[in-house]
């Protein structure tokens, strides 16, 4: 808990843009929550009721409710990307501080590339975790609760479906998190070796001439980056791995609910306009389900 407490500290100096990043995400939300519902509406009427001007009225809400939420979703943007660019000049400002008051015996044993590469590679991958993450963590929140009691609304036998589904992808999203944070570390290491070479290349260029070891040099860098690739490519490989299990057992419950909740609608058990909606609440519900994962996994990589 101490590094994440480190870790979101430098979201504190921003709280009044961060708020303001929330609270247009949270009207976003909703309304993004509305939409499924109004198309519940949209398509009864059109199947059940056949009245026209019904129609026309649902499908203008529909309309202005795009629009609203888009404005939010704007101003959402806006604040975030300006909380992360500060958040990142921060950390920037902070290290390079650190570094200036460490004592000497400090950099006998550190190379110079590895101290830049942490200004400047691993700055991203903190700043990343620090400004997007709580947003897209409460966005989510929101989106799965709320998206949650309204298909238990619609009817409880069907979100049983996807009920189901958390446990395992709790457990999958914990035991592949774990995987990528140690990887991300391994990754950020190799790149930090690799810059060190090249910075030592570069500073030492003329010795390297006058001993015609160019080729030397050419060599070790060269292993350094293969070696950073590879690292990279096993962190790819876990990833690839999580998020089609993740994607598979989500479609596999809307098969089921589809499957299901047509045949309550052949039984009159449901409207058709209500199945269209709970079918959207089931992708609203799902996409949280996935992220949490990944958003999980995105901070781990962070701390790492």
């Amino acid at each position: 808990m101490t590094d994440f407490r480190r870790l979101f500290a430098y979201l504190a100096p921003y709280w009044k843009q961060m708020v303001g990043a929330i609270g247009a995400l949270l009207i976003s939300s909703l309304i993004v929550l509305a939409l499924p519902w109004a198309v519940s509406l949209l398509v009864d009427a059109v199947f059940q009721t056949s009245d026209a001007q019904l129609l026309n009225q649902i499908a203008l809400g529909l309309l202005g409710l795009f629009l609203v939420q888009a404005v939010f979703f704007v101003i959402e943007l806006y604040l975030l990307a300006y909380v992360g660019q500060r958040i990142v000049a921060d950390l920037r400002l902070n290290v390079q501080r650190h570094l200036l008051m460490l004592p000497l015996p400090f950099y006998d044993n550190r190379r110079v590339g590895e101290m830049v590469s942490r200004v400047t590679n691993d700055v991203t991958v903190v700043q990343a975790a620090i400004s997007e993450t709580p947003t897209r963590f409460l966005r989510q929140i929101v989106t799965f609760v709320g998206g949650l009691a309204l298909m238990l609304y619609i009817n409880w036998q069907l979100t049983l479906f996807i009920l189901v589904l958390i446990p395992p992808l709790m457990g999958i999203g914990i035991f592949f998190g774990r995987r990528l944070e140690r990887l991300s570390t391994q990754v950020q290491d190799r790149l930090a070796d690799a810059t060190t070479v090249l910075d030592e290349t570069l500073s030492g260029i003329r010795v390297i001439k006058s001993f015609g070891s160019e080729a030397f040099e050419e060599q070790r860098f060269a292993e350094r980056v293969e070696s950073t690739f590879r690292t990279a490519m096993q962190r790819t490989r876990v990833r690839t791995q999580f998020i089609p299990l993740i994607t598979f057992l989500s479609f596999a419950a809307v098969t089921a609910i589809f499957w299901f909740g047509g045949r309550q609608v052949l039984a009159g058990a449901l409207t058709a306009g209500e199945l269209v909606a709970f079918l959207f609440y089931v992708f609203m519900v799902a996409r949280p389900l996935g992220e949490f994962a990944g958003l999980y996994s995105q901070v781990r990589e962070a701390l790492g």
